[in-house]
């Protein structure tokens, strides 16, 4: 017999990874904020959340999301790629330029 782990949180990303590539934001919003209830301190559920509410053009939480996961892992290239273009949405062109420079900094070297 299968159990089923309701506290596992890389399930809830999983799922909200495929709700997303179906444009199915508000299912995968729901998957992501489940997921960040259960292990709060993994920075990749708020970027993938944060991702999400850029999609759906809700902006600042979106960066609100990205503020959190960065807090979580400030060397992560793709947290400061994302939210730099929020920034640059937002027409926040400074801190998108810092973003973009914090990616070019942390970012894998080819």
């Amino acid at each position: 017999m299968i159990r089923i782990d309701q506290s596992y949180a890389p399930s809830y990303n999983g799922r909200g990874l495929v709700w997303d590539r179906f444009y199915k934001f508000e299912e995968a919003i729901e998957d992501f904020s489940q997921a960040i209830k259960i292990d709060g301190k993994n920075p990749v559920y708020l970027h993938n959340r944060g991702c999400c509410y850029r999609n759906m053009g809700d902006l600042e939480k979106s960066i609100n999301d990205f503020n959190e996961a960065i807090k979580l892992d400030d060397k992560n290239p793709i947290i400061y790629s994302n939210r730099g273009l929020v920034n640059r949405k937002l027409e926040r062109f400074e801190m998108a330029i810092k973003d973009y420079s914090n990616e070019i900094k942390f970012g894998p070297i080819d």
